[in-house]
């Protein structure tokens, strides 16, 4: 499979804080944020087409969240849990991730 039969996926931040918020469009949107930082971890082979719909800042805020979500992710791997690194790069993630939240009004799908 490649890129080209992939079908494009948006990722809406109106769309997503309207109505309520079921347990599989939660899943939905972990599900292609997972696959995201995959190819940002080069932990996929092929990219994923997607669209963001939002404010400006929705959309930096996100984007913000994901390369610290990276950052922390790579600093686990190559140092560890319990090093001083990846304790600052985790702490930079949740700084971003509150950030997001605050912006979109959405839950970060990822725990930490």
């Amino acid at each position: 499979m490649n890129s080209k039969d992939l079908t494009e996926v948006t990722i809406d931040f109106e769309k997503l804080r309207q109505g309520a918020l079921n347990e599989s469009l939660i899943n939905f949107f972990g599900y292609w944020i997972k696959k995201t930082l995959g190819l940002l971890l080069g932990d996929i082979n092929f990219a994923i087409p997607v669209r963001m719909k939002g404010t400006p800042a929705e959309i930096k805020s996100f984007v913000g969240a994901m390369q610290k979500e990276k950052s922390y992710v790579e600093a686990y791997r190559q140092y560890g849990l319990d090093d001083p690194k990846t304790f600052k790069s985790k702490s930079k993630l949740k700084s971003s991730v509150s950030n997001f939240e605050r912006t979109t009004g959405l839950n970060w799908p990822f725990e930490h």
